[in-house]
Order: structure tokens, then C-alpha cells, then sequence
């Protein structure tokens, strides 16, 4: 409660749920939900790679990750690596044995069983996976209900303005609209609660403390008085005005928002100005995303592309095992061949996968893969441009006649080969990458030598290096990042270990109390010395400097008017004197 009310006005959200959670697992490490508020947490807040990656890589988010984890994630790791080398073995043996032989063995059961149990446990594990997200939205949508249902019977929030109310002008979108107002502020008028002395400012900012820097906020406005001003802040904007008998008026910004005009509402606004309500309402979900939600896919499951890939290998490998059940026939060989094609390019996948986990080198050069394919993408793009271009050009000169020539066929003439243009993007691309081609192909005018001259400068020469410099510069940035990478991996590890096996930490290694003690004085050592001290100084330097400019710019102002004065009593002087020249000549 102290470290509450102490760092009360700190935005590091991030480190108070660190000294909760480390609080929790110091006073009662029995209860699996005190482990979990930090990984709910984030798993909510919807953070990239890149910003997850700088939060887990941190000293006391690592250690924190420990005394959560144990070595639960460490051990389902190993076992989910296990059943997937498991899998990959036998389901490439089942395979081999249902394409090219026509017999059931007991071999044939016994791996076909168990290829059906280790894809049961990793469908298992998905659905389970896709609950917990389902159940953790559930959870945030009502606290969001909660939320706004307790800002609407606090504000007392009418369906329109009525006269006596406080419109806000000129501000950002969000923030423009109407505030009921119970009373307003007038000279010093002022009421106690619990000894402190407060002033009814803009209502739906609630009250406003005047003795001490401390304030109360309504959501996420901050209404207070500092040295003078009247202050304004919301979500990281902030206006003054220098005057305090009365809110409405001019407010100027302080860095580079718009200012804003607060004046009392009128009969003549009508609608216009309806009561704003601060809910945080998320972003409307359209009529796909909606059913998606409906039939239990989460937001959370959803939006990370390899849930849909992982969905994709579980659905393609049950396929594949229900067909070799029976022995293949003829006719669909082919079809089971390009089944068992997809499974076994995904299971290989995964297992790339999985190497991300296992070491900070490793995790890098298998991001760094997945990163090129983003890198190239434009290249891609560019070269599918160039290549479509030449093989037009080369397939439109060289194609010849593919139908019957009616037998008047000239053995001693030389007949050209028909080209098509699958052939032509292949030669192409042969060209470009091995430098493996075949002129024979080609009539021998001089048009086609000058086409396959530019495309060999085009491609070869210029888009080449132009490639060896992306994919330099991205593993140049991959193995920068590697590090923060990795422990957002594993930050994403526990955290799906821990929501999918929310028990099995316990059954495993504790960390000692004194490791917690120590965490904990790191945490209060950072809340004290770190971002936030910082932070809170930074701002202080801004409210100063901010002030000292102000000061000379008004005190320049002063000094200006005085020297016109004194420019034009000058003036005045010097005519005078020219008069009294002038009487007495």
C-alpha cells in the first residue's frame, strides 16, 4: 500500500504489476493466479515482437520469468519437441509404407496409433489454448462493462447537454464535447472532505485538491493548481490558463496540441453536443471478425499467424491419417502424395519453430529466415515485374506454331522448339539465380541477343546486389535484436504454459525466498532510480524551462515596449530641439 501510494501517479504500469506479482509469490507461492496476473496482462495488451521482446529481455522481467516459470515451460518444451521429432518419424514411415506397399502389418497399426495420439494432444492443446484466450476477453469485456457503467453512475451522464453544463472546443476529436456540471467554481468557495480542502473544477474531472501537488483524476483527465496556473492534462496533453476564477475561457497548450476553448453550454447548441463517455470501448469488429468471435476464436488466437498455420498442420496430418487407414488405390496416390506433401512441409516448419526457443544464436537465424521474406517482399515485386517483362518479350519472339502442319513436314529444315510461358519463366529464373541456359532455344537475330543482354544486366548486375544488400542489412538488424527476440519467445513459452497448464509449475523446481527478497528490492531499487524517477525529473525540467520562457518572453516584451518608448520620447527630443534650432536662427 505504500508502494501504491507512493508511486501513485506513475505510468510504469508494467513494473507495479512486476512488484505485485513478486509481492504475491513472496507472501503465498501456492495459488497458480497470482503467477499468472502479469502474463494475463500482457497477453491483453496486444504487444509486437519488438516491444515484448524489450520488456522480457530486462534484468528483473527475466528473473521475474524464472520465479513464475520454475522450469514448467522448460519441460513441456522438451516434451512437445519430443513428441514432434516423435510424429515426424513415424508419419513419415506410415507414409512410405501406405504409398508403395499394398499390405497391412502390425507395423503399419502400431505407427499409424501412434501418430493418432500425438496429433489428438496437439489438437487438445490448441483448443485449450483457444479457450484461454476466449476466457481471458470474456474476462476484459466485462471489466470494460464494469468500467463504464461505474464512470456513467459517477458522472450522472444524460442523453444531451442542458444549460449550467462545460462544452470543450478546439481539442483533439476524442476529447471535444460536453461535461455536466453539478456546480461550478466561484472566487473561494470551497468545501472539506476528510480535511482537505478541494474546488469543483470542469465536472467529469472530479474535484481538484488545492493544497499540495496531489490530484484526483477521472479517468484518465487531471485537472490541478501549480504556482498560479490552473492545469489540464489528458493521456499526455496538457493546457493551462493563468487565471483561476472561473474554468471557462482560453486555455493554451503547452507543447504542440491545439488549444482549447471551455464555455458553458447554451439553448441554441441544441444536439450538437451530446455527453462524452471515456468507456474505452474497443474497435468494432466487422461481420467475419464477428462470426469468428461467435464460434470461440479470440481476438488474442486469431491474430497471431502461426496459431492459423499450427490449425492448418494438425487438419492436413488428421487427413492424411484418416486416408491411410485403407489401403491407397490407384487413382489416389496423387492426391495422397500432395496431402502428405503440405503435412510434412508444415511438421518441418514447426520444427523451425521450436529451434527459436532453445538458444539466443539459434533464435536469431531462424527469425533472421522469416525476417527475409519480409525484407524482399518489394524485391519480390520488382522482380516478378522484370521477369514477366522479358519472358513476354522473349516468349512472344520466339514462340512457334504448336498445331498439326497437315505432314508437309521438311525433315532437312530446321524446325524451332515450341516455347510456353511456364518454359519461359523457368529459363528465366535459371538464368537469373544459377546461370544455367540453353540458347538453342532461342532464334540467333540479334533482337533476342540484345533482350537476354538486358535482362542478364538487369537481374544479374543490378537486382543481385541489390538483394545481397537487403538481406545484409536484415541480418545485420536480426542479430542486433537477437537477444530481445529470444526472450520474447520466451516470454510468449511460459505464457502459453502457464495458461494451458496453469498446475504444473508447482509440481516442480521453487525458487528460494531469499532470490525473491532480493528481486523485490530490485524492483523497488528501479521504481525509486529508474524509468519513472527519470521520467517524473524530465517533466519537471519541462514545467521549469517552460516557465523560465514564458517569464522572458514577457519580460522581453517589457523590455521592448520601453525601449519604444524611449525610441520615440527620442524622437520627440531630437524634433524639439530641431524647433528650437530653427527660433533661434
Amino acid at each position: 500500500e505504500e508502494e501504491k501510494n507512493k508511486y501513485q501517479s506513475s505510468h510504469n504500469n508494467i513494473l507495479h504489476a512486476i512488484t505485485a506479482v513478486v509481492y504475491m509469490l513472496k507472501k503465498d507461492r501456492s495459488e497458480p493466479g497470482y503467477r499468472s496476473d502479469i502474463l494475463k496482462m500482457i497477453a491483453l495488451a496486444d504487444l509486437s515482437e519488438e516491444e515484448s521482446g524489450k520488456v522480457a529481455s530486462t534484468a528483473i522481467f527475466r528473473v521475474l520469468l524464472q520465479l513464475i516459470d520454475g522450469e514448467g515451460s522448460y519441460f513441456v518444451f522438451i516434451f512437445d519437441l519430443g513428441a514432434y521429432l516423435t510424429l515426424a518419424v513415424c508419419f513419415s514411415r506410415l507414409t512410405y509404407l501406405r504409398l508403395y506397399t499394398n499390405e497391412n502389418t502390425i507395423g503399419h497399426f502400431v505407427l499409424l496409433f501412434v501418430c493418432f495420439v500425438l496429433v489428438l494432444y496437439l489438437m487438445v492443446r490448441e483448443m485449450t489454448q483457444v479457450r484461454v484466450f476466449r476466457r481471458l476477453e470474456v474476462e476484459e469485456q466485462k471489466r470494460l462493462r464494469e468500467g463504464r457503467n461505474k464512470t456513467k453512475r459517477k458522472n450522472g451522464l444524460y442523453p444531451k447537454g442542458k444549460e449550467g453544463d462545460i462544452i470543450l472546443e478546439g481539442g483533439p476529436e476524442y476529447l471535444n464535447g460536453i461535461y455536466k456540471s453539478n456546480s461550478t467554481y466561484s472566487g473561494e468557495k470551497h468545501y472539506t472532505k476528510n480535511g482537505a480542502k478541494y474546488n469543483k473544477q470542469i465536472t467529469g474531472m472530479e474535484h481538484v485538491k488545492e493544497n499540495g501537488k496531489k490530484y484526483e483524476t477521472h479517468e484518465n483527465f487531471q485537472v490541478w493548481k501549480s504556482k498560479g496556473n490552473w492545469w489540464i492534462g489528458y493521456t499526455g496533453h496538457y493546457w493551462y490558463q493563468n487565471f483561476n476564477p472561473d474554468v471557462c475561457g482560453p486555455w493554451e497548450s503547452l507543447y504542440s496540441n491545439p488549444p482549447i476553448t471551455v464555455r458553458h453550454f447554451k439553448p441554441e447548441d441544441g444536439d450538437n453536443y451530446k455527453e462524452i463517455e471515456d468507456n474505452g470501448e474497443t474497435q468494432e469488429e466487422g461481420p467475419f471478425e464477428t462470426f469468428l468471435t461467435n464460434i470461440g476464436l479470440s481476438k488474442g488466437w486469431r491474430s497471431d499467424p502461426w496459431n492459423w498455420f499450427d490449425a492448418f498442420v494438425i487438419v492436413s496430418m488428421l487427413v492424411v491419417l484418416v486416408m491411410s487407414c485403407n489401403i491407397i488405390e490407384e487413382d489416389y496416390k496423387e492426391s495422397y502424395k500432395n496431402a502428405v506433401s503440405c503435412s510434412i512441409f508444415g511438421l518441418y516448419i514447426k520444427l523451425l519453430g521450436y529451434m527459436k526457443a532453445t538458444h539466443a544464436q539459434s533464435s536469431a537465424f531462424v527469425i533472421m529466415f522469416f525476417a527475409m521474406l519480409d525484407a524482399i517482399s518489394m524485391f519480390c515485386l520488382v522482380m516478378f515485374v522484370i521477369m514477366t517483362m522479358f519472358a513476354h518479350l522473349l516468349y512472344f519472339r520466339n514462340q512457334s506454331y504448336g498445331g498439326s502442319r497437315f505432314g508437309f513436314d521438311d525433315d532437312e529444315t530446321p524446325f524451332q522448339e515450341i516455347l510456353n510461358k511456364k518454359g519461359m519463366y523457368q529459363q528465366l529464373f535459371m538464368l537469373a539465380f544459377m546461370g544455367d541456359f540453353d540458347g538453342d532455344y532461342y532464334s540467333s537475330d540479334s533482337w533476342n541477343t540484345i533482350i537476354l543482354d538486358l535482362f542478364v544486366f538487369f537481374v544479374v548486375i543490378i537486382m543481385m546486389n541489390v538483394l545481397i544488400a537487403i538481406v545484409s542489412e536484415a541480418y545485420e538488424e536480426c542479430m542486433a535484436t537477437a537477444y530481445d527476440i529470444y526472450w520474447s519467445i520466451y516470454l510468449n513459452q511460459v505464457t502459453e504454459t502457464e495458461m494451458v497448464f496453469p498446475y504444473l509449475p508447482h509440481m516442480l523446481k521453487r525458487q528460494p525466498d531469499c532470490m525473491i527478497d532480493t528481486v523485490l528490492e530490485m524492483v523497488k531499487e528501479e521504481a525509486i532510480y529508474g524509468d519513472r524517477a527519470r521520467q517524473e525529473l524530465a517533466e519537471r525540467i519541462n514545467e521549469m524551462s517552460f516557465r523560465v520562457n514564458k517569464y522572458t518572453e514577457s519580460r522581453t516584451s517589457d523590455i521592448g515596449d520601453q525601449l519604444d518608448k524611449l525610441s520615440l520620447g527620442q524622437l520627440k527630443l531630437k524634433n524639439r530641439m530641431e524647433e528650437v534650432e530653427a527660433v533661434l536662427t
